[in-house]
């Protein structure tokens, strides 16, 4: 009768213990994951990112043609001072960091890039990048690309919430230089700090925005002023 009882629980627990190590494999043998990072006004230096769990592969292009460099690290933790030259013959592109939120069942796999410009015009780069599946419709996230200023966006929108309000309690409105195209899967921005929280902005560079105030009628035309965005953070 004891033997009896205790039969199912020993299934019980090695259903248990095979269920554990089924997880295990397929959290040791990851799906790759793919972006691209492209570089320069006319993003003829490309690298193909391949993530395989913490596994780092960056496969080199030039004009959209594989060069035959491959670079392998065992952590992206590793991946940094890696470069890359621009086919303009002065400027070239360091991978200073890079780092991520791991990979996990329902959840994007996402990457975060610093990059150093090097050059006749030098300043750093940061991007958040979320991979794919397949390389053909991997984002393309495009450092040392056409410059913008806009307003922070979470995944290519405004916060519902922004907008300027009467009162004591001031705005708080964010910006952001850099390259952002959503339909890209894009988000490259300027760093506005070092890692001592230094500005590297220069004295007196800095976003600003314009704010329309309507007037109380029609016939008096709208106050317009502009505004400093000269805080970092």
């Amino acid at each position: 009768m004891t033997a009896t009882k205790r039969r199912p629980l020993l299934l019980a627990l090695a259903a248990v213990v095979l269920a554990g190590i089924a997880a295990f494999v397929l959290q040791s043998h990851p799906q790759p994951q793919y972006c691209w990072l492209v570089f320069g006004p006319q993003a003829k230096a490309r690298l193909l990112v391949c993530l395989t769990g913490e596994k780092v592969t960056l496969d080199e292009y030039a004009d959209e043609e594989p060069t035959g460099r491959t670079e392998s690290f065992a952590d992206r933790l590793e991946c940094k001072d890696f470069a890359i030259a621009d086919p303009d013959g002065s400027t070239s592109y360091v991978i200073t960091a890079m780092s991520g939120a791991i990979a996990r069942t329902g959840i994007p796999t996402e990457l975060f890039v610093n990059v150093h410009i090097q050059g006749p015009l030098e300043y750093r780069q940061y991007c958040d990048a979320v991979m794919s599946d397949d390389p053909s419709t991997a984002p393309v996230v495009h450092f040392h690309g056409p410059l913008r200023v806009a307003a922070e966006t979470i995944n290519g929108e405004l916060s519902p919430g922004l907008g300027l309000r009467r009162g004591t309690k001031a705005t708080d409105l964010r910006a952001c230089v850099g390259t952002i195209d959503a339909k890209r899967g894009c988000w490259v921005v300027v760093a506005s700090q070092d890692d001592k929280r230094q500005p590297l902005f220069p004295t007196g560079v800095h976003p600003c925005v314009d704010v329309e105030f309507p007037a109380k009628d029609q016939n008096t035309a709208p106050i317009r002023n502009r505004y400093p965005l000269d805080g970092f953070c």
